[in-house]
């Protein structure tokens, strides 16, 4: 089955979401992204169980990841599944793949665009894509505001992004991603830390005895 792009591996701070939909804030797209924006770019240290599901529209197959995720200073982040270990540092990216014992080093700053813990991560959306707020849904007594980010330029591979914002704390609680071949990724988290001590250690990694390396930088 073919697995999500990394470029898509985009994740949420805070747990999830329904369909009940309130009345309409009179906050516009643009003002919520900002908001989400100075929420992001102010985390320090954080980590959070995640769950990404993807859809295959070809073959019409979903398949389901879980695993955890710590991030500090903005530029640095760790995401451990079953399958998969992705490391950076802020200036070098591993990706471990258990399942072919192979690991893939590169420059981290070829995927700052599409990384939600680098600092450039909402400011591309910002810019490249069009905001606009459909409405807000209800869990309980918590309202979030359901935002849709329609790209600008066609060549966009991602061609629209869902996001699902709680209106009290502007912290991202759910994120649907449709790319040019009409597949989706959804992402939600649970377990949020936002007091976690992370050492610069756990954002450095050495292969494993009996791995390939492959150096792309």
């Amino acid at each position: 089955m073919q697995t999500a792009p990394f470029k898509n591996f985009i994740f949420t701070l805070m747990l999830v979401f329904s369909t009940v939909v309130a009345p309409v804030s009179a906050q516009t797209a643009d003002e919520i992204i900002g908001k989400v924006r100075q929420k992001y770019e102010g985390l320090k240290q954080v980590c959070a169980d995640f769950t990404q599901t993807f859809h295959w529209k070809l073959a019409d197959e979903t398949q389901v990841i879980k695993g955890q995720i710590c991030a500090k200073d903005g530029v640095k982040f760790r995401i451990e599944s079953q399958d998969q270990l992705i490391i950076t540092d802020g200036k070098t990216i591993w990706t471990m793949n258990k399942a072919n014992k192979q690991v893939m080093v590169d420059n981290a700053d070829k995927a700052s665009g599409d990384n939600p813990f680098l600092k450039s991560y909402l400011k591309k959306y910002t810019e490249e894509y069009k905001g606009e707020l459909l409405g807000t849904e209800k869990t309980g007594e918590v309202d979030f505001y359901r935002l849709k980010l329609a790209a600008k330029n066609e060549d966009q591979f991602v061609r629209q992004v869902d996001f699902w914002v709680d209106s009290k704390t502007f912290f991202l609680t759910k994120v649907q991603q449709v790319d040019i071949n009409d597949n989706s990724t959804a992402y939600e988290v649970e377990n949020v830390k936002i007091d976690v001590i992370l050492k610069d250690a756990t954002f450095t990694f050495s292969a494993p005895e009996g791995y390939e390396v492959i150096d792309l930088r």
